[in-house]
């Protein structure tokens, strides 16, 4: 994604949570994230319930959203009139 350019103009970037993995191996993750995004000036929310995890929040393509601190709410129409929208949280990624 970097050396194609497709971090260029993001405002903010989600990383969905790896499945059964091991403390360990979510820490290399996210550094290799965190490197990856090291000349980028925004927000990483990681361990996101999201992708090929068990709980999975499907996040719509298109609808407006709001990253701040360890929480994404999505701030336009994504759910049916009458459904509840699923409240996922992650874990924003630093380097500390």
């Amino acid at each position: 994604m970097r050396n194609a350019g497709l971090l260029d103009g993001l405002a903010g970037l989600v990383v969905g949570r790896l499945r059964l993995s091991s403390d360990a191996a979510d820490r290399q993750m996210h550094e290799v994230v965190l490197r990856a995004v090291q000349n980028h000036d925004f927000p990483v929310l990681g361990n996101f319930e999201t992708g090929h995890t068990d709980p999975m929040a499907t996040l719509p393509l298109g609808v407006p959203c709001v990253l701040s601190d360890a929480e994404l709410t999505l701030s336009g129409p994504a759910t049916l009139p009458g459904r509840p929208a699923f409240p996922p949280q992650g874990k924003l990624l630093t380097d500390d």
